[in-house]
């Protein structure tokens, strides 16, 4: 009910005193940053400056609007929620895809 209190032993709440349950934090993403190949599921990690890597990822099953991450990210690893397809779409265009649905790929967003 109060995530931010915390405790390394069981016991109760400090604010409302129900007790304590063990809790597991998971990496997970938006669903609108997963592009389903229906093979292989590509996220697009935007690097900075215009530039973008898709990088396969394995995900568990979805949770409401999110996927959680079991592998291919790392935490403060920033996936493009939006837009995605156009930049898969850009890649295809100038020849990246076959490296995106093959493995990890760098795409740099030129002038729109």
């Amino acid at each position: 009910m109060h995530p931010e209190v915390t405790s390394d032993k069981p016991g109760n709440c400090s604010k409302c005193g129900m007790n304590l349950e063990k809790t597991t934090q998971v990496l997970a993403i938006p669903a609108t940053a997963v592009l389903d190949t229906g093979i292989r599921k590509i996220v697009y990690i935007d690097k900075g400056n215009g530039h973008y890597v898709g990088k396969e990822v394995a995900l568990g099953p979805k949770a409401g609007d999110y996927y959680p991450v079991l592998e291919g990210l790392e935490e403060g690893d920033k996936v493009v929620t939006s837009a995605n397809f156009l930049i898969d779409s850009q890649s295809q265009l100038t020849g990246g895809a076959s490296a995106l649905y093959g493995g990890a790929m760098e795409f740099k967003e030129e002038n729109r």
